[in-house]
């Protein structure tokens, strides 16, 4: 019968045995990708794109801008709270204005 910390001790071999066989592989995995990355002119752009990294686009359609500084390009939809380059100025200094459309 074995005892516990003869398990534990096989345990513990064994881990660093299964800790070194995934390095080995993943190493060798990364060498493939690479490899075939090369091969087929594949950036690392549509790597992470293929992955589900990149942008997010939420279900809301996109808001157009109703205050934008001129100077920075900073632009805020007036959604939510006040931005930091906002705050404390009049914001009819920042509004967009749409040609034919009073204020």
């Amino acid at each position: 019968m074995n005892s516990i910390k003869n398990l534990l001790a096989e345990r513990q071999r064994l881990d660093g045995l299964l800790d070194e066989a995934r390095r080995l592989e993943k190493d060798y995995a990364v060498r493939q990708i690479s490899e075939l990355a090369a091969l087929y002119g594949i950036d690392i752009l549509e790597i992470a794109k293929a992955l589900g990294h990149g942008p997010k686009k939420s279900g809301r359609p996109d808001l157009p801008a109703r205050f934008y500084d001129p100077i920075t390009g900073r632009s805020w939809t007036g959604k939510g709270r006040t931005p930091w380059w906002l705050e404390g100025k009049p914001l009819d200094e920042y509004r967009v204005r749409q040609p034919g459309v009073a204020a």
